[in-house]
């Protein structure tokens, strides 16, 4: 059921909203920078 991977906690907003970046070895920044809008999920708590 779909692939697992290592995401990074990039920011937790007020209200508790997890901002995650996926963690890919050797990449870096460019993945970071390009899937971080796309990786945000709310979460409530």
């Amino acid at each position: 059921m779909g692939q697992k991977i290592q995401v990074q906690i990039a920011e937790i907003d007020d209200r508790g909203k997890l901002s995650l970046i996926p963690v890919v070895e050797g990449d870096g920044e460019a993945a970071e920078s390009s899937e971080a809008a796309e990786a945000t999920e709310p979460v409530e708590a």
